[in-house]
């Protein structure tokens, strides 16, 4: 038989607490022991803590992975290396595409698939090396079709165009990107403007030969048309044909009355 040592009342057999006022007279005794045991699991987590932290430093961190430098210096040693390894031939000035297409084709692989960098000084270093690879003599004279040199110089207008678009969205509009960009565009249209001279050179030549060849037939055309038609009078048949005779002499005449 126990008592309540607070409020006196009587605490039955098995019962803990106190019925009246819920006070534990073994709570005391058992906080001891309770703070012990928890006192030793706080200790056991820290020691495992400690010893995870101990052998993560001794453990050696990974090296990071160097990125392989792309600049404009890799990229010439790698062009002069299939020029001396025989990625292209002695005769490149005289080599066809149907017979050298592979050799032709490292340069253009590498000149159109080396990444393009982002540092400002290399990309800009990479357009003015662009811009001088354009050869406008190369795109222009017709004796280049079909040949290497002009394939090279197509690789690098394709590629010149890539770096500006990437350069002008990384650096907006800056000065010395205006001035790479006006250099460019100044051989792009010199090659356009020459090339479509040309086309309209030929397309004149080829009238001129046309109109020759074809029109003095015209007068004599008129002539057999005009007199086998019965349904025009003699007088409209003569008219007829002094026209078309007087348009062919005319035509024959301006050069040498024409200023």
């Amino acid at each position: 038989m126990s008592y309540c040592t607070k409020c006196g009342s009587y605490i039955p057999i098995g019962e803990t607490e106190c019925p009246s006022c819920g006070f534990d007279p073994e709570a005391r005794r058992r906080e001891p022991e309770q703070s012990s045991q928890y006192r030793v699991i706080y200790q056991q987590a820290q020691a495992e803590r400690t010893a995870a932290a101990a052998a993560q430093q001794k453990a050696p961190e990974p090296e990071p992975e160097r990125a392989e430098e792309y600049n404009v210096r890799d990229f010439l040693q790698r062009l002069e290396a299939l020029y001396n390894r025989g990625g292209l031939s002695d005769s490149f000035t005289g080599m066809m595409l149907g017979t050298g297409f592979s050799k032709v084709q490292k340069v253009v692989n590498l000149i159109q698939s080396y990444p393009i960098p982002t540092a400002k000084r290399e990309l800009f270093d990479f357009l003015y090396l662009g811009n001088s690879n354009i050869n406008t003599n190369v795109m222009i004279d017709p004796t280049y079709k079909n040949t290497a040199q002009r394939a090279v110089v197509e690789a690098w207008i394709l590629r010149t165009e890539q770096m500006l678009h990437k350069a002008e969205a990384l650096y907006g509009s800056e000065a010395e990107l205006l001035r790479i960009r006006a250099a460019y565009e100044r051989k792009i249209n010199s090659i356009k403007y020459e090339t479509e001279k040309k086309d309209r050179r030929k397309k004149r030549i080829w009238w001129a030969v046309a109109w020759i060849f074809l029109f003095p037939f015209y007068p004599v055309l008129v002539t057999i048309q005009a007199s086998h038609n019965e349904k025009l009078s003699p007088g409209r048949k003569a008219v007829r044909i002094a026209i078309a005779w007087a348009t062919y002499i005319l035509f024959f005449a301006l050069p040498y009355i024409s200023p």
